[in-house]
């Protein structure tokens, strides 16, 4: 029979598994977006522990870390926002290799190597 503290575990072994998967490959080139999620990832382990155990200090542990990831989902919103906007960086996100050449190279640096890749051939 499956039981609330059983799913609840899952729950908080999958939050576990996603944060570090999908913050583990970002966090070298976009540090802000991976600060994100990790810390989303880190409250929703939290709040799975408050489920589970109750107590308040669990609920406002979930609730102060809440707090940055909330600021800083904003900042990366609002710099994103910007930067659509006005077509140039003006909030650095610390975008590094890959991630910043794509904003500052020009296209044909970004497209130089395109005709080595798998599935482009020469014209028959």
């Amino acid at each position: 029979m499956i039981t609330y503290a059983l799913v609840l575990a899952v729950g908080l072994v999958a939050g576990l598994v996603s944060g570090i998967v999908g913050t583990g490959a970002t966090i070298i080139l976009l540090p802000v977006l991976s600060l994100v999620g990790l810390l989303s990832c880190a409250r929703f382990i939290v709040t799975g522990v408050y489920q589970i155990h109750g107590g308040f200090r669990w609920e406002h542990i979930s609730g102060w870390i809440g707090l940055p990831m909330s600021a800083a989902a904003f900042y990366l919103a609002l710099a994103l926002m910007i930067e659509d906007t006005q077509r140039q960086t003006v909030l650095p996100l610390g975008r590094r290799g890959a991630a910043r050449s794509a904003l500052e190279s020009h296209l044909r640096d970004q497209v130089e190597a395109i005709e080595r890749e798998a599935g482009v051939r020469r014209q028959l």
